[in-house]
This record gives C-alpha cells, structure tokens and sequence, in this order.
C-alpha cells in the first residue's frame, strides 16, 4: 500500500470483509459491507523489533450494498460517490504505536472501491482515496466533469494521469468474505434459522460453516447469549476453507 509518501506491507492476516444484516429485510434498505486491513512499515521484521515500536496503520472500508443482491456479484463492482452522496463508501486510516493518529479526508467520499475479480469467497480489491484538500479537490471536479459528459459517451475505466498522481492512498489486494453479523428479534424463538434465512434473502447467501449466538464459545448458551442494544446478535461464517 501507498499511503503518507511510503510503501507499507500487508500486515500478519488477510482482511476479512463482513456485512451486517437486520430484521425484518426491508425491501429497498441497503446493507453495510466492511473490512479493515493492517499494514506495517515496508520491510519491518517482527523478529528484530517490537511490533509496538513502529507506527503501524489499519485500513477501515464500509460501504452500502443493495439488499437482496448476490453477494457473487460484488465481482466486477465499483464503489463510489453518486447522487446520494451519505450511500457512498468511505474510508479512515488508523495509525498505532508511534504517531497514534487518524486520517480522513475533508471529503470523506473522495474514494473510490474496485472489485476486481473473485477466486471463491476472496476478492481482489483495489482502493484509492483522496485525505489532503487539493486531492479531494480534484476528485471533486472529476465527479462534475462527469455529470457533463455527453449522453451515450463512454467514460474511460482508467482514471487520467493526474488523478492517479494525486493519490493519497493506493492499495490493491485480496479481502476474504468470511462472515454475516444479523441483529434478529429478541424474542425468536429460533434466532439461528432465522438469521440464515434472512442472509438467503439479503444476499443469496445458502452455505454456512458455522451458525452461532455472539457469546463466548466455552462457556454454555444462556437466554442472554447474543443480546445486545439493538437485538440479539447471530454470527454466521461463510465456509471459505
């Protein structure tokens, strides 16, 4: 990854993307897609030196998704603002360890998400962001050159020269689908079945490696397993190996 004028290296795991699904699925809501991705310094050897001892960074992504969708056609996707620009991805930068800071652009929006291709629940991913205001600036006039552009003309796939130079974040590598956050009703009396159904519906989603209440695993399942604010939380895992 390209970020602050550096090359940093992919951290110790791969980023896991998730989505988060609530009851009832209503028709026409979108769903929130994530994943997080840690990098450390180019070169660094954990062997040599602490890990805390250098700044390292945590890529965070998030963005809508259409309800009721394949999630297999994330493949091919493009995220960016649009006409609703509070639906469009962001992107945030978390620095640990020295420096201990935070990035987003003045224009939280100025970014944008390429899937580029799938290999079973992984995606290639690329991802450019625009943090400094002359950056944001000039994605900004981009998306209004766009607005312009003759009706049936073409627009390039490949951002011009300028734009690509104008980078303050470039990243392309592979993120694992690996999980399903569903919030169901607190009172369903089989919240399981429940959650798998709505992830059917919501993404056509039918295979499972594991379906379970949020709740510490070695300790025995209570009527408050899974509870949280807003319901009762099941986790499904997407069987990627």
């Amino acid at each position: 990854m390209r970020f602050k004028g550096q090359e940093w290296d992919t951290g110790w795991r791969m980023p896991e993307m998730s989505f988060q699904l609530e009851h009832p699925a209503t028709a026409g809501r979108p769903l929130w897609w994530h994943f997080e991705a840690p990098f450390q310094p180019e070169g660094f050897d954990s062997m040599r030196a602490p890990y805390e001892s250098v700044e390292h960074l945590y890529l965070d992504v998030c963005g809508h998704w259409p309800a009721g969708t394949d999630w297999r056609e994330f493949e091919g996707k493009v995220f960016e603002p649009g006409e609703k620009f509070w639906n469009g991805p962001v992107i945030r930068v978390n620095s640990h360890g020295p420096g201990n800071a935070q990035w987003m652009g003045p224009d939280t929006h100025a970014c944008m998400i390429r899937f580029l291709g799938r290999d079973g629940w992984k995606f290639q991913v690329e991802v450019s962001a625009w943090f400094t205001r002359e950056a944001s600036m000039l994605w900004q006039v981009r998306q209004l050159s766009r607005l312009v552009t003759a009706d049936g003309e073409e627009e390039e796939e490949e951002l011009p020269e300028e734009w690509r130079d104008s980078r303050d974040l470039y990243w392309v590598g592979e993120v694992l689908f690996s999980e399903v956050r569903c919030l169901v009703p607190v009172n369903s009396a089989r919240p399981l079945e429940l959650a798998q159904g709505l992830a059917g519906k919501s993404l056509k989603l039918s295979k499972f490696r594991k379906a379970a209440l949020n709740a510490d695993s070695s300790k025995p399942v209570t009527p408050e397993s899974g509870l949280c604010c807003d319901g009762r939380l099941v986790l499904l895992t997407t069987p990627y190996f």
